[in-house]
């Protein structure tokens, strides 16, 4: 998939139609893109714009919903209602360009909900925003509970999202996946675990 230069509006592109191209042994992957084309709502009748609009305090109550903003092919959580895709079904979904913008605003707001921004190379900070809610619970979860943060750099690496140079420089090595795993990383490092050797699923989300 190409560069993401801007997090602005979802892609207008004709979702309907990607799924009257979806493949017939990909039901799971059908059963995303039905959510990501506001034609069907989690279980508990949430819809799309729903879970877009829910704040950090919603995800503390109910982390689950969280593996709906980002599809992937493991690392669910326990209380998961999110389809179980296989690595075939994760593969063609998340790289068809028609969610590509839509899948963006999702990681964006992943970051937001954890107190974090992502530049246009694809590196994570910390927030500068102040007056909202506190984030640092959730992002805490981060390090407690590396499923998290696996399923998210699994995430980024079937997306295959890259950055982009104000320079006008090449693109291929400018990750987003490289620039979570980087964030993540430091706030091992800042934590108690900070000694110990990093979670192991955050390097196996990145094998294919």
């Amino acid at each position: 998939m190409g560069p993401i230069k801007i997090p602005g509006r979802p892609s207008e592109a004709p979702l309907l139609s990607l799924l009257r191209a979806t493949p017939q042994d990909m039901p799971l992957a059908r059963d995303v893109l039905l959510f990501l084309a506001d034609e069907a709502k989690i279980p508990g009748g949430v819809t799309r714009d729903q879970l877009m609009d829910m704040q950090t305090s919603d995800f503390l109550a109910h982390p689950e919903l969280l593996d709906w903003l980002l599809p992937a092919d493991g690392w669910f959580h326990p209380l998961s209602t999110a389809p179980r895709l296989d690595l075939a079904q994760a593969q063609w979904l998340l790289g068809c360009d028609e969610v590509g913008q839509r899948l963006y605003a999702h990681y964006s707001k992943f970051l937001t909900l954890h107190g974090m921004v992502v530049d246009h190379h694809g590196w994570v900070f910390s927030s500068c925003l102040y007056g909202g809610e506190d984030t640092r619970p959730l992002c805490a979860q981060l390090v407690s509970e590396p499923a998290r943060g696996a399923r998210a750099l699994r995430f980024l690496k079937l997306t295959g999202f890259v950055g982009y140079s104000t320079s006008g420089d090449t693109v291929g090595d400018l990750s987003y996946a490289e620039g979570l795993r980087n964030r993540l990383s430091a706030l091992w490092r800042a934590s108690p675990h900070g000694r110990q050797l990093q979670p192991h699923a955050w390097g196996a989300a990145l094998d294919l």
